[in-house]
This record gives structure tokens, C-alpha cells and sequence, in this order.
């Protein structure tokens, strides 16, 4: 399984991103091999997708309130 840090950005303009805020991580869980960290705590957002498979998806963290984009990781 590989991890990743994710890039922390600034809040989105509303309307402009699709923002995940979840209540306890991770936010999706799926069965391929990556998994996602905030990349300001370390928090486990994204568990075991595929490279790839979430695009245009910004998860705020519930730990930190950090704003971890997805798309590209």
C-alpha cells in the first residue's frame, strides 16, 4: 500500500470545487492500493483507491479544518 500527502490549498470560491467535509475519516474507502493524508496533520482521508479514481474532490479535514486537494495525487 502506498501513501500520499495531500496539498494543502486555501478555501475554494464557492462553486468552483466539490468540497468533502466528513465527520470521521476517511472520507471514501475503496480496494485499490493508495491511501491519503492530510497533508497538514496527517490524518487518513482517502483509504486504498486507485491512482486516479477521485478527481475534483477537496477533503476538509476533520482533525485540522486544512483544505487537502485530491485531484492529482
Amino acid at each position: 500500500m502506498a501513501e500520499r500527502m495531500a496539498r494543502v490549498i486555501n478555501e475554494p470560491a464557492e462553486g468552483t470545487r466539490t468540497i468533502i467535509a466528513p465527520g470521521k475519516p476517511p472520507a471514501f474507502q475503496g480496494s485499490g492500493t493508495l491511501s491519503i493524508l492530510c497533508g497538514r496533520c496527517g490524518t487518513l482521508l482517502v483509504k486504498d483507491i486507485e491512482e486516479g479514481e477521485i478527481s475534483s474532490i477537496v477533503v476538509k479535514c476533520p482533525f485540522c479544518s486544512a483544505f487537502n486537494d485530491i485531484d492529482g495525487v
